[in-house]
């Protein structure tokens, strides 16, 4: 029982920082701040101008390991930092990435700095070990916290933003559907016909999609045995008809409204019973797709 909750903890959508700049300015800021003015660890016994000194190394131990961690690994494993798949599991994973290179920087500087006794290497490990995971926990929280409300902030704006373009495209009469008449999953056994006006979105599911539609004003559903790059390429001529997540295509004039929250945003489609996500990599064309 725990190891399922933990697991489903772990898999939970968390909020993505793209914000790596602020990130590594806060993590060095906080550290200089907690060892200059609290003094831990012995530093109450040095003068001011040298505990600003070694506070200010520390600070900047900090300041590239979290340049490497969040700046580097990006880009080496661009899959695994994607926003849309950015989980708590991966949040906890990258802190304790950014954690241990920060213990192997302190490590270093500290022996720089005091030099290291003959025969207590390990020892003085273990104690920049302590140390470090001692102060880290501070910045990590207080990340974490900063992460959760500029996502929830700008989120929110951005629904504000689509919501008001909705409301304008509506009142402004440009909410016409196309009645044109298409099939879907031709290259599969059974392929769909169509009504474009009818299609409300499209959703990857393994080797299949499910379209969600109307029949006659009620909604339905059906699995088809295809991609949804290849239904995306059957559709490439409907505008109305677009892509809004790596496993989602949306028909934008079924969307009636936007919420945001920390960990992204959603569209509400007009069954509303629907809610389907948006990717960071879609929100432009999204809100380019529904202005009126």
């Amino acid at each position: 029982m725990i190891r399922k909750q933990l697991v489903s903890y772990l898999r939970r959508p968390a909020s993505f920082n793209g914000n790596r700049r602020a990130t590594v300015i806060v993590s060095a800021a906080l550290v200089f701040f907690v060892l200059f003015v609290f003094a831990p660890f012995g530093l109450d016994g040095v003068d001011g101008m040298r505990r600003a000194l070694l506070s200010g190394g520390f600070a900047l131990v900090t300041a590239v390991a979290a340049v490497t961690v969040n700046c580097l690994l990006p880009i080496l494993f661009r899959r695994f930092y994607l926003p849309e798949s950015w989980t708590a599991g991966r949040y906890l994973l990258n802190n304790m990435i950014v954690l241990l290179a920060i213990i192997v920087g302190n490590y270093v500087f500290a022996i720089i700095v005091f030099g290291l006794p003959q025969g207590v290497w390990l020892q003085f490990l273990l104690v920049c070990i302590v140390m470090t995971c001692q102060v880290g926990i501070i910045p990590v929280l207080v990340l974490h916290f900063y992460a959760q409300a500029y996502s929830l902030k700008r989120h929110l704006e951005e629904a504000r933003t689509m919501n008001r373009l909705l409301s304008d495209r509506i009142a402004s009469g440009g909410d016409q559907l196309q009645a044109a008449d298409i099939v879907i999953g031709s290259n599969s056994r059974d392929p769909m016909q169509i009504c474009l006006s009818d299609i409300i979105c499209l959703e990857s599911s393994a080797n299949y999609v499910r379209v969600s539609y109307l029949r006659d004003g009620i909604p339905c559903s059906r699995l088809l045995r295809t991609t949804l790059a290849k239904v995306a390429a059957e559709l490439d001529g409907s505008p109305q008809i677009m892509r809004c997540h790596c496993a989602f295509m949306v028909n934008v004039l079924h969307i009636y409204n936007v919420e945001g929250n920390s960990q992204g945003l959603r569209l509400q489609l007009r069954d509303g019973q629907l809610m389907v996500p948006v990717s960071r990599a879609y929100i432009k064309d999204v809100l380019k797709a529904i202005r009126p």
